[in-house]
């Protein structure tokens, strides 16, 4: 490799972090595309239902994101943050 090419690429990462792509992927993602899934698979009719049900459709809205929480059954609630 030459010396150009070798300062080329420490510029580039000087500049440009390496996992700024990924957050960026993902939270388009989480705040777009999340959301158009659920919009293009809005009605969902399962293809086994109760004998005594003659119809049984899950219709999807608007999703949300929040942060995790955990309810260990003691009426109080811990927020984990991974």
């Amino acid at each position: 490799m030459t010396e150009y090419s070798k300062l080329l690429i420490r510029k580039y990462f000087e500049e440009q972090s390496m996992i700024a792509a990924d957050i960026k992927s993902f939270n388009d993602f989480i705040d777009v595309e999340l959301q158009r899934i659920i919009e293009e698979n809005k009605v969902i009719e399962p293809t086994i239902i109760p004998s005594n049900v003659e119809e049984y459709k899950i219709i999807l809205d608007k999703i949300s994101i929040t942060r995790p929480d955990n309810n260990r059954g003691r009426w109080c609630e811990e927020i984990h943050i991974p």
